[in-house]
């Protein structure tokens, strides 16, 4: 009988790819990541479904874009398994650990897993749903928020699980799970409110300093920030970026004297990034549009049987779950929206651009975003708003050039218009598109766009 090798995906909360130093960083931050992209696969073009965790996620574990109008305020589609629901299927163990409120039991990513920890997760209670009745998920999640601002601004902790409970309860299980596993790990260090153990802080930079840089960051929403605290914010993200190094470090460490390092598949990515006022924000999601900073996010591979090697061409993070089956030797048992990356890990050329989105639940705007090597085009679902970038003369998207490249923007919206005419297939059970994309058609003709 073939030894199953063993799978752990790492997932990063906010960490975007210019943040990394084998990605172009200036700082020193990532030596445990750097390393681990010297001996496996990095992408350097590696590409979010999406700018925060809720609409990200589902195509990391799941290879699809989000049921977004589900009434039940899940984002994961129905019918669509998880991969560790098929692993476990497949005679694997299953476990992870995490404390993001929005990668819960109660958003159903328990599914799939023997061992699932998410610190943050209010329980169900009978009493309170026949009192409250519709009103309950409203009141959950208003209770999960009050949480998280309580321990911002009242006690000195971080909200979240930090780095090192997260990697010592993954060993833990380790040590009774040696063989045959998908363990999936995710960390919120790097998100706000950046608050990393004192050792991992600039020298210039105190607790009490901490807090109330944080304070005064959700106080200035919508305020521009000075050069001074920008610089501030950032040293600090870069902290917590450097504490969850450490910590992968740890785990590595683990793995090695478990002599199981060698027959273990390492993924580590992110489901987003962070912006520092680069496009007059700060932070993630909350109709913030799908820029670099938000969506292009680090991907390395590593495990046996792979080549080494960088690789520049457009991957989406929807390509986790078919690439973890194929190093298995596992076939899909449903249709992936995304493919799987050994084909181009062994030299494939591919052609198609990727999609993000950006939106928030319940919002009547979304804007969506089609992104090849060298362009970026951003529209809003009804076509009003529209934006092209050169990202190879302008990797900072500052001159937009919509009006210069018409024809190349209308390729870039039949993109975008086949995208949403299969979403709301899926999402509709309609037996084609063609009424949808007729319909597109006719909307963007009427507004000038074709």
């Amino acid at each position: 009988m073939m030894e199953m090798k063993n799978v752990i995906l790492v997932t990063i909360d906010c960490l975007r790819a210019d943040h990394l130093s084998c990605l172009g960083y200036s700082k020193e931050n990532t030596p445990t990541l750097d390393n681990l992209a010297e001996n496996g696969v990095l992408f350097s073009q590696a590409i979010s479904t999406g700018t925060y965790t809720p609409i990200s996620f589902p195509g990391i574990l799941a290879s699809t874009y989000p049921r977004y109008r589900q009434e039940d305020h899940r984002w994961l589609p129905k019918g669509k398994s998880l991969i560790s629901e098929i692993l476990k299927r497949e005679g694997y163990k299953t476990a992870a650990f995490h404390s993001a409120p929005f990668l819960s039991r109660y958003y159903s990513y328990n599914h799939g897993f023997d061992i699932f920890y998410d610190s943050f997760i209010f329980k169900d209670t009978k009493i309170g749903r026949k009192i409250l009745g519709k009103k309950y998920e409203t009141y959950k999640r208003a209770l999960m928020r009050a949480k998280f601002l309580l321990s911002t601004f009242i006690s000195s902790d971080n909200p979240y699980e930090n780095a090192e409970t997260i990697t010592r309860r993954a060993i833990r299980w380790l040590k009774n799970n040696p063989g045959g596993f998908f363990l999936w790990l995710h960390y919120m260090d790097a998100h706000f409110p950046y608050s990393p153990p004192k050792r991992f802080l600039p020298e210039y930079i105190s607790r009490s300093t901490v807090k109330k840089i944080m304070r005064k960051m959700v106080l200035n929403i919508g305020k521009k920030m000075t050069d001074e605290e920008l610089k501030s914010i950032t040293d600090l993200y870069d902290s917590g970026i450097r504490y969850i190094d450490y910590e992968i470090w740890s785990l590595i460490e683990k793995l090695k004297e478990a002599d199981i390092y060698d027959s273990t598949y390492i993924i580590v990515t992110a489901d987003h990034g962070e912006e520092f006022g680069e496009h007059g924000k700060i932070g993630h999601g909350l109709l913030q549009k799908p820029n670099e900073e938000l969506i292009r996010v680090p991907l390395i591979i590593r495990g046996p049987g792979l080549q080494k090697g960088l690789i520049n061409q457009v991957v989406s993070l929807l390509d986790i779950p078919p690439t973890i089956l194929d190093l298995l030797d596992i076939p899909e048992e449903i249709k992936y929206q995304g493919k799987s990356l050994l084909p181009v890990i062994r030299g494939e050329k591919r052609t198609e651009g990727v999609i993000s989105e950006s939106y928030v639940l319940g919002a009547k705007k979304k804007t969506i975003s089609y992104r090849t090597p060298e362009w970026k085009f951003i529209m809003d679902e009804k076509g009003y708003e529209c934006e092209l970038y050169n990202l190879q003369s302008d990797p900072k998207e500052k001159e937009n050039l919509y009006e210069k490249e018409r024809e190349r923007a209308k390729e870039f919206e039949s993109k975008i218009m086949e995208h949403i005419a299969k979403q709301e297939k899926m999402i509709k059970g309609l037996k084609g598109n063609n009424e949808i994309i007729k319909k597109r058609i006719r909307e963007l003709k009427r507004l000038g766009k074709i």
